[in-house]
């Protein structure tokens, strides 16, 4: 049977490069775009809860800039005094 002519074009030519290629290589093309789907929409979702929280608690946007400030003046002065 493994002589015939038919029985090596279909089996060991294109079903073992169907089953070994391009198989595993759709089905990780179509699993990774449906994670990147779900990534992105997870993100959409992220952010529109931190627009309505920051809508609701205006507050918020003074202690991330105080936060940000203060980090940057630690940062600074850390800098000074690791060059004197």
């Amino acid at each position: 049977m493994r002589m015939d002519p038919d029985y090596q074009l279909y089996y060991i030519n294109w079903t073992r490069t169907t089953l070994t290629a391009l198989v595993p290589f759709v089905l990780l093309a179509v699993l990774n775009g449906r994670i990147i789907c779900q990534i992105r929409k997870a993100e959409k979702i992220t952010a529109q809860m931190v627009r309505t929280l920051l809508d609701q608690y205006p507050s918020i946007h003074f202690a991330n800039a105080v936060r940000t400030d203060s980090t940057y003046v630690i940062c600074m002065y850390a800098n000074c005094l690791l060059w004197s």
